[in-house]
Order: C-alpha cells, then structure tokens, then sequence
C-alpha cells in the first residue's frame, strides 16, 4: 500500500526522532530510504493465510540494501 506524501513525511520524522543514529546493522552506513507500507502475515504448516497480519514500513540502506522493518502503528500510518 503506497504512502502519500504526508505519511512518508511522518516515517522520516518520526525516524529522526526515534532513531537519530540509525546505522545499517550490516555495513555500517547512515543513508536510508523508505518504502510503502507493507502487511506481514504468517502462516503455520497447513495453515490458510488470513487477512490478518501486522503493518509495516520497510527501511532500506541505500548502500548495501540490508531492510529494517518498522511497526506502522507505532509510527501512526
């Protein structure tokens, strides 16, 4: 589900805020972009997927590509 643009001004914001030293895990860079919204479901052996499932918002390290998952509603989107 895209954000609009106010949604992702919120995501930035609210990483400033939060996380103002983030680094990648990974390589140890600090340049990050945002993606779109995104709903993780699980599933169990033998298991239908259902609707439910818990929203997200992908962050992504612009140098190696290593992806950080943000609860949506922690943020407010």
């Amino acid at each position: 589900m895209p954000l609009d643009a106010a949604q992702r001004q919120k995501v930035k914001d609210w990483l400033a805020q939060k996380c103002p030293q983030r680094t990648c895990q990974a390589c140890g860079d600090s340049n990050w972009s945002g993606g779109d919204l995104v709903v993780m479901r699980e599933t169990l052996p033998g298991q239908v997927i259902t609707a439910q499932g818990v929203r997200v918002v992908p962050v992504a390290c612009d140098n190696c590509g290593c992806v950080t998952l943000f609860a949506a509603a922690t943020i407010g989107v």
